[in-house]
């Protein structure tokens, strides 16, 4: 008779199990495309609600580390290039080894690839990775002290994250976190991160002002840079006073103010303003350019030859197309330059380190 009673019992005591196991694997209840779950099977279930557009996570578990995770996750589905951006706050009693912020997974396993954006108790933002050549998680040295407002943006195969101060409820200029990393292409979740960072810890972060902004979208903002190609030179104007007709040439970077200029931005594109003179823009000599075309100093008239678009290329460099010919690019000269070579437009290639360039803020 108790063997008996033992064997009837067993399938309900497996249907129990099962019920209470997806009760809590139980999905958030969020408005679509948001979907939350946690990850990694953390002993204390998390949550996430949104009210009033601002999403509030609540993560337990190890946090994200080493070759397995643990934390709450708000994604959607996407494919293409996007950007991702939210104003995160940790909550005051959030324990140091407390994570949050944004992330960009290849898959909703525990042992997934992923690139994160995150923000910390103690260190700052920190951007936080694990690939196919990087199976425990890395993090780079934390690039500020707090991060108000936090962006990922995917371009094909990579994934950039920058950091932000907050400036009147919008986020200030932006300042990249790292290097980009690698992801899977297509299909990929993006979202958000909350984990306590230890065993049994749980952390609450909020998150306001989520966008996703798909396609084309700036991946430089507005500031004083100087140009570089990717052989370390810098962008000069000739003559050194500079007037309508000014040949940009490639010449040591002497820090001064006609190699510097700032990016304006106009559409998917940017006008490239001389610092020295913001009356005055870098343009294509011809408005149909093709291989060889110049490039020089012009009046700012808005122009589509003055329109350039930033495009990332390989070893953190970037590729400058102009609207007018997007298929060519700014070139320094063949990549054997010498002080004083001319700066033209060449078909693109974002293979061919002369077409490659740095855009590095000034100092």
């Amino acid at each position: 008779m108790t063997n008996k009673a033992a064997f009837l019992s067993a399938p309900l005591l497996t249907v129990c199990v099962a019920l209470c196991a997806i009760a809590a694997a139980r999905a958030d209840a969020l408005d679509a495309p948001w979907n939350g779950m946690d990850l990694g099977h953390p002993a204390t279930a998390g949550s996430a609600t949104l009210s009033n557009g601002t999403f509030t996570l609540t993560g337990s578990g190890t946090g994200i580390a080493g070759p397995s995770d643990q934390f709450h996750y708000v994604y959607q589905a996407t494919t293409g290039d996007f950007a991702l951006v939210a104003h995160a706050t940790l909550a005051l009693n959030a324990p140091d080894g407390a994570v949050a912020g944004l992330m960009v997974r290849d898959a909703l396993a525990a042992t997934s690839h992923f690139v994160a954006a995150l923000t910390t108790p103690k260190t700052g933002a920190i951007l936080r990775y694990r690939n196919e050549w990087v199976p425990d998680t890395a993090s780079d040295p934390p690039s500020a002290t707090s991060a108000a407002w936090l962006k990922l943006t995917r371009i094909g195969t990579q994934v950039t994250g920058y950091t932000a101060q907050d400036s009147n409820g919008s986020p200030g200029p932006w300042k990249k976190i790292a290097s980009s990393k690698p992801i899977a292409g297509g299909m990929i979740y993006a979202g958000l991160v909350a984990s306590g960072g230890a065993p049994g810890a749980t952390a609450t972060a909020s998150f306001d002002h989520v966008a996703v902004t798909f396609g084309a979208f700036p991946i430089i903002d507005p500031g004083l840079y100087t140009l570089r190609p990717f052989a370390a030179q810098a962008v000069l104007v000739a003559p050194d006073s500079p007037k309508d007709g000014g040949v940009a040439r490639i010449m040591p970077d002497a820090k001064s103010s006609a190699q510097e200029w700032s990016f304006a931005k106009r559409g998917d594109f940017y006008a490239i303003l001389l610092a020295a003179d913001t009356t005055l823009a870098l343009t294509v000599q011809d408005p149909k350019p093709s291989d060889g075309t110049r490039v020089i100093l012009q009046q700012d008239k808005g122009l589509d030859s003055q329109l350039w678009q930033v495009l990332p290329a390989q070893n953190d460099s970037i590729a400058l197309a102009p609207k007018c010919a997007p298929k060519s690019g700014l070139d320094d000269f063949g990549g054997k330059f010498t002080p004083g070579s001319a700066v033209d437009i060449w078909t693109l290639s974002l293979n061919d380190a002369h077409l490659l360039w740095i855009a590095k803020p000034v100092e």
